[in-house]
């Protein structure tokens, strides 16, 4: 109820304004948290409106602010994750992820993220497993195939990486997918005979 109460009030200080403009909204949640700075709507939407401007600091500042306040769920967490990736502090975004998990652990995005953070890390077989669930649950996402595809590349198994490329292909035919996977098949057939190790590609 408290939910609804607050985006009528919103609605209230933005008609008579004729302006709707991401501005205002923050500037009527600047102004709640000022009267209350405990107020969870107010500085949740606060820290949702700067993450989706890219002021990733901010939102981080606000989020942990709500945990402080004593607010801790997976909606805050998520947003905590998200903003940290965006601000390159991997390690952090790395822990709010997996308290997602720890309330949702099919929150596929989670999954699909903390894959990444592994790629960025150079942890290929962790980044596999993650995205190995991922699949579990959308068997026929393309990209997370590729992803796939790179990390079986990038530890030398060039049996698995042409397999998941040219699934991921099947489902999203382009040049540079093309291009890849005859890598890893040339990959493959070399390995074969014993000649091929790449540390290097991409």
């Amino acid at each position: 109820m408290k939910k609804y109460i607050f985006y009528i009030r919103l609605l209230i200080y933005l008609v008579p304004r004729f302006n709707f403009s991401i501005h205002s909204v923050k500037e009527f949640c600047i102004k709640r948290i000022n009267h209350k700075p405990e107020d969870y709507h107010a500085r949740f939407l606060l820290g949702e409106l700067y993450r989706s401007e890219g002021k990733n600091r901010e939102a981080i500042d606000e989020y942990k602010k709500l945990m402080q306040y004593g607010f801790n769920n997976i909606k805050i967490m998520y947003g905590l994750a998200k903003a940290s990736f965006n601000a390159q502090r991997y390690i952090e975004s790395q822990e709010y992820f997996r308290k997602v998990l720890e309330t949702n652990p099919n929150n596929k995005a989670a999954i699909d993220y903390l894959g990444r953070i592994n790629v960025i890390r150079n942890e290929y077989r962790e980044a596999i497993s993650y995205f190995e669930k991922s699949l579990n649950l959308e068997r026929d996402d393309s990209l997370i195939l590729e992803n796939v595809a790179y990390c079986y590349y990038k530890i030398g198994d060039y049996a698995k990486s042409y397999e998941a490329y040219r699934k991921a292909f099947n489902l999203n035919p382009n040049s540079e997918l093309k291009k890849d996977m005859d890598l890893a098949k040339s990959a493959l057939e070399i390995s074969r005979n014993g000649l091929y190790k790449d540390e290097s590609w991409k």
